[in-house]
């Protein structure tokens, strides 16, 4: 477990910094948080409060790697519908999905990879690893 946890000090900067994550979440403090360990680990990171700021960030063309986003968002939009446009528009799209209710894992369609909450952010930050750099960081 601490090697997993650790594993951010092998592997190469330079191909982690080629990748950025979009963090979506309303909790300022987990978002802020979230984004601070995947930076430690050597992700760019760009940060949105809700779906539609995520959407019209990408939109606006910036280079997105990956989406974490939770389910519950405010606004018309949640973090599975979310998800689903993605997939639909953004099909290259690595996307991660958190949430409390785990149940939302059942219904998930394939849409991403879900992560139950409460989750350790280097646990967050590995599966981000896991999905962006696969084998390639050992």
């Amino acid at each position: 477990m601490l090697d997993k946890a650790l594993s951010f000090l092998d592997g190469s900067p330079r191909e982690r910094a080629q990748h950025t994550v979009l963090v979506v979440e309303d909790e300022v403090i987990i978002r802020m948080m979230l984004s601070d360990v995947l930076r430690r680990y050597g992700f760019r990171t760009i940060e949105a409060r809700d779906a539609h700021e995520a959407i019209t960030l990408l939109q606006s063309r910036v280079h997105v790697d990956l989406v974490f986003t939770d389910v519950r968002l405010p606004g018309s939009i949640d973090g599975l519908a979310l998800a689903r446009f993605l997939r639909q528009t953004r099909p290259e799209l690595q996307v991660i999905v958190t949430s409390g209710d785990a149940s939302v894992g059942n219904s998930f369609d394939g849409v991403g990879v879900f992560l139950p909450k409460p989750y350790n952010p280097h646990q967050a930050a590995g599966r981000v690893e896991e999905l962006l750099l696969g084998d390639a960081q050992r």
